[in-house]
């Protein structure tokens, strides 16, 4: 019975010990980066402004994010080289940034 004990025992706290560990021992997370013009995460708000990218690449550093799915609307075609800077950025920190396209309206000429 001791034994059942100790076993038991051994298990909950494992299980505890699991539960407590912070989600920033996960070493390799992931975010999607939306443009969002109404919220102040989107990354209208943030890319081309020094202080709001500093404090989303310490958040993303923070939370262990290593890949960013990063939506910029039509900024890679009318504004290429803030969108190149923060590109350049997000690798300078070790983290892959992915381009996602949220409508395919973007393959016709007038576009």
């Amino acid at each position: 019975m001791f034994k059942t004990f100790l076993s038991s025992f051994g298990w909950l706290t494992a299980g505890v010990l699991l539960a407590a560990t912070p989600c920033s021992a996960c070493k390799n997370r992931a975010v999607w980066f939306w443009a969002s013009s109404s919220s102040i995460y989107g990354s209208v708000q943030i890319v081309e402004n020094s202080t709001h990218e500093t404090e989303t690449l310490d958040f993303f550093n923070n939370h262990s994010i290593k890949k960013v799915y990063g939506s910029y609307q039509n900024r890679p075609v009318s504004e290429p080289t803030p969108i190149a800077v923060w590109n350049a950025k997000l690798d300078s920190a070790g983290i892959d940034s992915l381009f996602l396209m949220s409508e395919n309206t973007w393959i016709f000429p007038d576009n």
